[in-house]
């Protein structure tokens, strides 16, 4: 019902009528709305964090969980970007989103060793390439989301719509692994020992 009409559009009573129960049953098990939407969240978060479960590469984990999530998952996509342009409260989400914390991880990872095989005892160049890789990471999720609300649309004023949907993804998969790739590089003129 959230993905249907929005955080604001459902209600708990709603969500207790079409579950074949009451709104107060609803309220005993989940509490507020603001907790029966994070359940909401939680539960799709997970599956997409969990099909990269064994991927310790960056662009890997960021494949797997970009083609589960569209795959299986639009509607919660679709809801997170329609919760942020309605201006819910980012605090009524889940406030630790795991997939893309995960993400970060790793990119993280990739950038701390990178800087450090550059400059080893330089702890300020470390954490500026591990801001470098939160933010590739944030992009690389805002792009996803985007295409998850929005990719039919786009498609259609791309003049794309001959496209299959695999040809599609697979694009999308290309465009993210570049994007992360690009940020992670270390810089041209960079000398590794």
């Amino acid at each position: 019902m959230f993905s249907q009409l929005g955080f604001d559009g459902a209600s708990m009573r709603e969500v207790g009528e079409r579950a074949g129960v009451t709104h107060a049953l609803v309220h005993r098990y989940f509490g507020t709305k603001d907790d029966l939407y994070k359940a909401v969240l939680a539960r799709n978060e997970d599956v997409i964090r969990d099909a990269a479960a064994g991927a310790d590469d960056l662009t890997r984990a960021a494949a797997l969980m970009l083609r589960e999530g569209l795959a299986r998952h639009r509607p919660y996509l679709r809801l997170i970007v329609d919760s942020a342009l309605r201006g819910v409260p980012f605090e009524s989400s889940l406030v630790n989103f795991r997939a893309t914390e995960r993400l970060i991880e790793l990119a993280g990872r990739v950038a701390r060793d990178d800087a450090r095989a550059v400059t080893p005892d330089d702890d300020a160049v470390a954490t500026d390439a591990e801001t470098t890789a939160r933010l590739a990471v944030v992009m690389a999720v805002t792009l996803y989301l985007g295409w998850a609300a929005a990719g039919h649309w786009v498609v259609e004023a791309g003049g794309l719509r001959d496209l299959d949907e695999e040809t599609l993804t697979a694009a999308l998969e290309r465009a993210v692994t570049i994007l992360l790739e690009g940020f992670l590089a270390p810089p041209a003129d960079s000398h590794r020992s």
